[in-house]
């Protein structure tokens, strides 16, 4: 097996899948998880509240949202 065959092979051995997560359940614990109100969570996620979303696609919602210009 080729060098760069085995790095991608232990590449995707060693990623992690992240498990999706209710919007309920990550507003409720908004604060812990992310350290902003429900109310911002509520903001970043309007438009896919009704779908699984990670931990990790929440925290870029999330600073997409605040970095906004008002």
């Amino acid at each position: 097996m080729s060098k760069t065959k085995k790095t991608q092979l232990a590449q995707t051995a060693g990623e992690e899948k992240e498990f999706g997560f209710s919007f309920e359940a990550l507003k409720e614990h908004s604060k812990d998880l992310f350290g902003v109100k429900p109310e911002i969570l509520e903001g970043a996620l309007f438009y896919i509240k009704h779908q699984p979303i990670t931990k990790t696609e929440a925290k870029k919602h999330i600073d997409a949202f605040l970095s906004k210009e008002v």
